[in-house]
């Protein structure tokens, strides 16, 4: 017994060594980037000899007892198999399991054999679970029944079964209490990591919103000198980046920051490496060294940098660069906030873009073209990203795509015959960004013929419909309510209703008039009588304190082309 003992003391010693050593490493970029998978290519060969390296210290720090060694190496190998899955779990315990044979001793081969089964049982309870959190009794049982295993392979291949059974008398305790508790201890640690980069990203996504907020006075009238120069001093002046500037396909625009006398507008020799590799491919640019920004000054302490592209109408339109004076200071955090901050400065390039072609415009297309930018539902929208930004920043940032692709949408697709199926793409985006505000409150059906998808219908068609169904109608409901969506053909004609069981209104011919509260109406309406004459439009049906119904009718108009089904976006209730 007290051998057992002064071992299992020892196995929790090198175990917390190994947990230290473990917490160490999870502090370091490398080991962010790892867990991230933001290294590339070269990700899964760097995890394998990281692990299998980290496995085969922990042979060597086993303890030696009776030609065999008590070792905490499967601890190693099962993590491996958590966070990555059977293949590499799989791979790890076998380079991990070849190298205990080499070591030789009676229990080489039951060991062997162990350290492969560990990082493939491992490796299958990573795939059952997908994503989602694994459970700590799921764990701590791993750890266990691993052990319980190795000791079961060692008394039915070690031989002489005398000594196997004194060893596994001896060690099969000890090994399977550390172990498992040192397993949990690992997942803690390596949770925590994951934890931390949440957080931080939470943080720079909000910090992005802040950012796109003071900017947006400038960048929506434009790229323009002025503008760009005003923009990269608050993110210079909210961030900790030692330089940023601002260009557009051919030249810098604004520059803040150190290196200014060099890099500012018309004062260098034309753009970094970095900057015209990121215009070529469209992809952001991690620059780590002075020699990967490209600079040719001589001199320049800009040392790394991240360029991440800006588009206007899915067009490159020029860059934003964030540069440090260290070499190697860009983080995961660096890339999340650049990649936010540049959906953001792209959505105000296409909204100033929208502003120059609406000045051509006469008010009629003036009015099409603003339907669906509804302040009320952007401002909304931003305070539920603002409000998730920390609590559930996967959701907050689910949210910021889902509101920009419906800008771009409706910026490129404007005044134009889409098909049906593009149509409800824009409506789908829509609504997911509304059921996540809303909540229980609002209950979505659909019932859409596919027959109809390939048919053409104005854009912006069906959206202001919906948008004015919950503005109007469920919103003003204490209790929310349910909005049905359904398309069908009838002979010649494609038919949808939009119904929703809200507050209803009193239906007159006004409603079909211009006036601020019914402007989506009024330009449905309005546009595809034009379009298609009087026999087509919107037909409505309401009744005070039980809901409304729009009917819209359209001829069945095919299109040359059709949008691929993996567009089509369907929200369930």
């Amino acid at each position: 017994m007290l051998v057992i003992s002064n071992l299992l003391l020892e196995m929790l010693e090198r175990i917390s060594l190994v947990a230290i050593s473990g917490y160490m490493l999870t502090q370091t970029t490398v080991f962010h980037q790892v867990l991230t998978r933001k290294i590339g290519s070269m990700g899964n060969v760097i995890i394998i000899l990281l692990f299998s390296g980290m496995g085969i210290f922990c042979s060597y720090a086993g303890v030696p007892i009776n030609d065999a060694i008590a070792n905490s190496r499967e601890v190693i190998i099962m993590l491996c198999g958590l966070l990555f899955g059977p293949i590499i779990g799989t791979v790890v315990g076998i380079i991990t399991g070849i190298h205990r044979y080499t070591m030789g001793g009676f229990t080489a081969l039951p060991c062997s054999l162990s350290c492969m089964f560990s990082g493939l049982i491992s490796g299958f309870i990573c795939y059952y679970y997908q994503k989602k959190k694994i459970p700590w009794i799921v764990i701590f049982t791993l750890g266990i029944t691993v052990n319980i295993l190795q000791m079961v392979m060692i008394l039915l291949t070690a031989y002489p079964f005398s000594r196997a059974l004194e060893l596994v008398n001896t060690i099969g305790f000890p090994m399977t209490a550390a172990n498992s508790m040192g397993l949990v201890i690992f997942m803690v640690i390596v949770r925590r990591a994951f934890e931390q980069e949440d957080r931080i990203s939470a943080e720079q996504s909000h910090r992005a919103l802040h950012i796109a907020n003071h900017t947006l006075p400038y960048l929506r009238t434009g790229l323009t000198e002025k503008n760009a120069q005003a923009a990269v001093n608050i993110i210079l002046q909210t961030t900790d980046y030692q330089a940023v500037a601002l260009t557009n396909t051919t030249e810098v625009l604004g520059f803040a920051g150190a290196e200014s006398a060099h890099h500012g507008p018309h004062r260098n020799d034309g753009l970094t490496s970095a900057t015209c590799h990121t215009l070529k491919t469209g992809k952001i640019t991690v620059a780590t060294n002075h020699e990967e920004i490209g600079c040719s000054y001589p001199g320049c302490k800009l040392a790394s940098a991240i360029v991440v592209p800006l588009f206007k109408r899915n067009h490159l339109a020029g860059t934003l660069k964030m540069y440090y004076t260290q070499a190697n200071a860009i983080s995961h955090s660096d890339f999340v906030f650049a990649k936010d901050i540049g959906t953001l400065f792209s959505t105000q390039l296409d909204l100033a873009e929208l502003d120059n072609q609406s000045k051509l415009a006469d008010k009629a297309k003036l009015m099409a073209l603003h339907m669906q930018i509804n302040p009320h539902f952007l401002f909304n929208t931003l305070n539920t990203i603002s409000s998730l930004i920390r609590t559930q920043p996967d959701t907050a940032r689910h949210i910021l795509t889902k509101l920009s692709s419906l800008f771009r949408f409706s910026l490129q697709k404007t005044g134009k015959i889409i098909s049906i199926r593009e149509e409800l793409f824009q409506v789908h985006a829509y609504l997911e960004i509304a059921k996540i505000r809303d909540g229980d409150k609002l209950s979505i059906t659909e019932s859409i013929d596919p027959d109809i998808f390939s048919y053409g219908i104005p854009s912006l068609t069906l959206q202001p419909l919906v948008e004015n169904a919950l503005q109007h109608g469920l919103h003003k409901k204490e209790n929310g309510g349910t909005l049905s969506i359904k398309g069908s053909l009838e002979e010649d004609t494609i038919c949808f209703t939009i119904q929703d069981d809200g507050i209803g209104m009193t239906v007159t011919d006004e409603v079909f008039h211009e006036q601020q509260d019914h402007i989506g109406l009024y330009n449905v309406n309005a546009r595809l009588q034009g379009l298609y004459g009087d026999r087509y439009g919107l037909k409505i049906e309401s009744t005070l304190g039980q809901g409304t119904t729009v009917f819209v009718h359209l001829p069945k108009q095919l299109l040359p082309t059709t949008v691929p089904k993996s567009k089509e976006v369907i929200v369930h209730a």
